[in-house]
C-alpha cells in the first residue's frame, strides 16, 4: 500500500459519500522495480464483464459487504472478481480514485504475469461472471477468450426486430461491388437497406441490377444537404425499429455484424452502439496518449471518440463517452425523440459527438463492441477536414459541452496525458478549449 493510501481513501469517502471505491495500481518485481502502471477508468460495467479490471485497491462499506454475504468460498481463485461483481449490483455509488494506492508484487506463479498458471482461477472467473449474468437477468453464455482471465458475455437475441441500414452513396469506383459484397455477407434476416443519393448522382450504373433490385431502397436528396441532414431525413422514412448508419468506406468483416450491434442496442439503457473498425494500415490514428501539439480538428475529434477504448483495450466491450457514427446503431424512436443529428450546428464533423453527449445527458450509455467488425477500405485522411469551417465547428462543440469536457471523459484516465497539475491543466485546456487553446 502507498504511504498515504488510507488517507486518500478517507478523503474520498468524506467528499464522495459513496459505498464502493477502487484505485489505480502498479505491478512491481520482487526487488520493487516497477513493471506496469494500471490506469483505470471510472466504473465501466461492460468492461468489468470482460475482465476484472478493478483488482486492487478496493474499499467497501461494511454494511454492503456483509449484506451480500462477504466472500464466496466456492469461487476460489476468483473471489475478488466475484466479490466486486456482487458489490457493484447493490452499490448506489461507485467511485474510482485516480491515484496509485497499491503495489502488486508479481512472481512466477502470479496470474498477473503468467497466464499459464492457475487454470482453476480462470474457470472460477468464468463461473463468477455466469452467476452475475443470472442474478442480473441477462440471458448470455460466458465464453473464454484467447487470454486467460478475459471473457466474452455472448448475449442471446430473444427477437429479431426490423433494422434499417442507412448508407450515403459514395462516388468511389468500387461502390457497387462493395454494396453487393455487403448484401451477400449480411446474415441478419430481412434488413432494410436505404441508399441515399443526391440529385446530381442521377441514375448510378449498376445499382438497378438483379443483385441489388428488391434488396435496396433509394432516397433521393437535395444537392445541398449535408450527411447529417440526409441521415435525419432517412431516419424519418425508415421502417426499421433500429437504425444502422454505415460508411461505405468500411468493409464489413463479420456476417453477424447486425446481430452483434443489436445485442447491446436492444438494452433499455443503451444509447448508441458502434463496432470495431480496423485501421487501413498498421498504425492507428489515435493512441492512449494525446498529442497536445496537434491542433487538427480531425485529430481532436477522433481522440475524443477513441481515447478510452485504446486505454481499456480494443478487444473488449465497454462503455464509452462518445463514438463515431460511421458503423453505429441506435433505436429509431430514441434518435427521433432527441432530435437526431444537429446538422445545422455541426454539418461537417462533430454531429456524432454532439449526439452522443445529448444521449448521455438523458441517462443513456454509449457502447463499443469489437464483435461487430469492419476494416477501412482506404487510408484515413484529414487533409480536407481542417478547413476554417471545421475549426469553427470544433470551437462550437467545445463551447456547448465545456462543462462536460472539463469534467473529462469518465472512461479515460487523464493521468495518461501527463503527471502533475500543470500537465493536467494543459490537457484540459486542449480538451475543453479553454483560453483559446
Amino acid at each position: 500500500m502507498a504511504t498515504d493510501c488510507l488517507f486518500s481513501v478517507v478523503s474520498s469517502i468524506n467528499s464522495e459519500q459513496a459505498d464502493l471505491y477502487y484505485s489505480d495500481e502498479i505491478l512491481i518485481g520482487n526487488d520493487g522495480s516497477e513493471f506496469t502502471v494500471f490506469r483505470k477508468p471510472a466504473y465501466n460495467e461492460n468492461l468489468l464483464f470482460s475482465h476484472n479490471y478493478i483488482t486492487h485497491f478496493v474499499v467497501a462499506e461494511a454494511a454492503l459487504f456483509h449484506g451480500i454475504g462477504g466472500l464466496e468460498p466456492a469461487m476460489n481463485g476468483a473471489q475478488d472478481f466475484d466479490l466486486f461483481l456482487r458489490l457493484s449490483e447493490h452499490a448506489e455509488k461507485i467511485v474510482h480514485i485516480p491515484e496509485i494506492l497499491y503495489r502488486w508484487r508479481a512472481h512466477d506463479s502470479s496470474t498477473s504475469v503468467n497466464h499459464g498458471e492457475k487454470h482453476y482461477a480462470d474457470e472460477a472467473g468464468r463461473l463468477a461472471l455466469q452467476a452475475a449474468m443470472k442474478r442480473r437477468g441477462i440471458d448470455a453464455v460466458i465464453e473464454n477468450s484467447e487470454w486467460k482471465f478475459f471473457y466474452r458475455v455472448n448475449r442471446t437475441l430473444s427477437k429479431f426486430p426490423k433494422v434499417s441500414v442507412i448508407i450515403a452513396y459514395s462516388q468511389n469506383d468500387g461502390f457497387v461491388d462493395w454494396l453487393n459484397r455487403l448484401l451477400n455477407k449480411t446474415a441478419y434476416p430481412d434488413p432494410e437497406f436505404l441508399l441515399l443519393l443526391k440529385e446530381a448522382d442521377g441514375q448510378v450504373e449498376g445499382l438497378t441490377g438483379d443483385a441489388v433490385a428488391g434488396k435496396v431502397s433509394f432516397l433521393e436528396m437535395s444537392q445541398e444537404y449535408t450527411q447529417a441532414t440526409m441521415y435525419n431525413l432517412a431516419a424519418e422514412k425508415a421502417e426499421g425499429e433500429y437504425l444502422l448508419f454505415l460508411d461505405p468506406a468500411i468493409e464489413i468483416s463479420t456476417a453477424s455484424w447486425i446481430e452483434e450491434l443489436l445485442k447491446q442496442c436492444m438494452l433499455p439503457q443503451t444509447g448508441l452502439v458502434c463496432g470495431r473498425v480496423h485501421a487501413y494500415g498498421e498504425d492507428e490514428c489515435i493512441s492512449r496518449e494525446p498529442d497536445l501539439k496537434k491542433r487538427s480538428a480531425y485529430y481532436y475529434n477522433r481522440f475524443v471518440q477513441e481515447c478510452s477504448r485504446h486505454l481499456n483495450g480494443l478487444e473488449f466491450e465497454q462503455n464509452v463517452f462518445t463514438l463515431a457514427c460511421n458503423f453505429t446503431m441506435v433505436k429509431r424512436m430514441q434518435f427521433l425523440q432527441c432530435g437526431g443529428f444537429d446538422g445545422e450546428s455541426f454539418p461537417l464533423l462533430f454531429a456524432d459527438n454532439d449526439l452522443c453527449l445529448r444521449l448521455r445527458q438523458q441517462g443513456y450509455e454509449n457502447i463499443y463492441t469489437p464483435f461487430a467488425g469492419g476494416q477501412w477500405r482506404e487510408p484515413e485522411s484529414d487533409k480536407d477536414l481542417d478547413l476554417p469551417a471545421v475549426t469553427r465547428e470544433k470551437e462550437k462543440f467545445q463551447q456547448r459541452w465545456r462543462k462536460e469536457l472539463l469534467s473529462g471523459d469518465p472512461y479515460y484516465n487523464r493521468a495518461l496525458a501527463g503527471r502533475g497539475e500543470e500537465n493536467q491543466n494543459h490537457f484540459l485546456q486542449w480538451y475543453a478549449g479553454e483560453n483559446g487553446v
